[in-house]
């Protein structure tokens, strides 16, 4: 049988576990209580006697008051015999939740304190016995889990209210008011409510909060959510026993990016069937696809379709070229499309994305910028 080893949550003579916290086979948790009382001895018929005689005779012993009905009931609590204490867990534990509480001793005593959390979880979810809320403690605080120490105390001492003594759960309070050292208050004040609060990637709640975010010492990181909003990440890092409070509003999420078109001086330019400028434009556009329209006077037109992304820039240029210039012919063997641009052919496949250039222009200077899957 593994050897028994001493608390290292607090006092063992305070809380009476000296048995590793209710890991040992002969813990209790629940302790009776013995007061001491003294019966008065009877007197003897010879002083009886005595003390008739030598009384005097002018003076009448009072009757004492009755008692009232507050000091009857305390008389017959305090005459009541303490307590039967409960069973030792390794005795009162039955079936998996015994067997469970086995494995945990045997983890604890080999240092696994994770896998003793893990099996005396499972053993309270069977029995429900609040003394296992203490050794779950013990465990979270070899693993310095802070929070979860004191959620498990104070559980305990409500839980086991029946069980402990009361000297035992003012050492409970002495102990959570010890570990509050090592734990933070933290009160978030955030824009707009119903935000998600991850901290270290685990969801503790959703805004408004009923009440501060108890978080252990240290480095923390926090992670402010909700759909519609962008996300606020930041790094906290807590001293211990101390409150803060952190104020954050979430900006909305856009779903925008900006257009630059470049085009002639007379060129007039339309996006989406509104006219939006002259030669050059630039203005932000929702996200997806939009038709731009590009014309002038004694021009061939241009129409195309763009694809704005999410704060990104896409820049398009366009010359246009006189009318007449650049028929537009059609293979007799096939569907292709041909621009001709002084005496050369051009095939165009795809004619969403193009530049042309007239003759004898000295072309323009396009915008940094990217504009679908190409650089212009």
């Amino acid at each position: 049988m593994p050897s028994r080893r001493r608390s290292r949550l607090g006092p063992p003579t305070a809380l009476a576990l000296s048995v590793c916290l209710g890991l040992g086979s002969g813990a209790r948790l629940a302790l009776a209580q013995t007061e001491a009382t003294t019966t008065p001895r009877p007197a003897s018929a010879t002083q009886a006697t005595a003390a008739k005689t030598t009384a005097p005779k002018a003076t009448a012993a009072k009757a004492p008051p009755a008692p009232s009905a507050a000091e009857t009931k305390t008389a017959a609590a305090s005459s009541a015999p303490p307590p039967t204490p409960p069973a030792p867990l390794a005795e009162s534990l039955r079936g998996m939740a015994r067997a469970d509480y086995a494995a945990a001793r045997i983890l604890y005593e080999d240092g696994d304190y994770a896998g003793a959390l893990t099996k005396l979880q499972a053993a309270y979810d069977t029995s429900r016995d609040p003394r296992l809320l203490w050794n779950m403690a013990a465990c979270e605080k070899t693993l310095r889990h802070y929070v979860s120490v004191l959620t498990l105390l104070e559980r305990y001492a409500s839980e086991g209210a029946q069980l402990i003594s009361e000297e035992e759960r003012q050492a409970t309070a002495q102990l959570v008011e010890t570990v509050q050292a090592f734990v933070n208050q933290l009160t978030l004040e955030v824009q707009p409510d119903g935000v998600d609060v991850l901290i270290d990637g685990v969801k503790l709640g959703t805004t408004p909060l009923a009440e501060p975010l108890r978080l252990d010492m240290g480095k923390r990181q926090l992670r402010l959510e909700k759909a519609g909003f962008l996300p606020h990440e930041a790094e906290v890092d807590l001293a211990g026993g101390k409150s803060a409070t952190l104020s954050v509003s979430l900006a909305p999420e856009v779903h925008e990016g900006m257009l630059r078109v470049v085009s002639d001086p007379s060129a007039v330019i339309s996006v989406d069937g509104h006219v939006v400028g002259t030669a050059t434009w630039s203005g932000m556009l929702p996200s997806g696809s939009h038709a731009v329209h590009v014309s002038a006077n004694g021009k061939q037109p241009h129409q195309t379709e763009v694809v704005i992304k999410d704060h990104d820039t896409s820049s398009l240029v366009v010359n246009l070229i006189d009318q007449g210039r650049a028929p537009l012919l059609r293979s007799e063997s096939s569907n292709t499309l041909w621009w001709v641009i002084g005496g050369i052919a051009l095939a165009g496949a795809g004619l969403s994305t193009y530049l042309l250039v007239r003759p004898g222009d000295s072309p323009r200077q396009p915008d940094q910028g990217s504009w679908g899957g190409f650089e212009l």
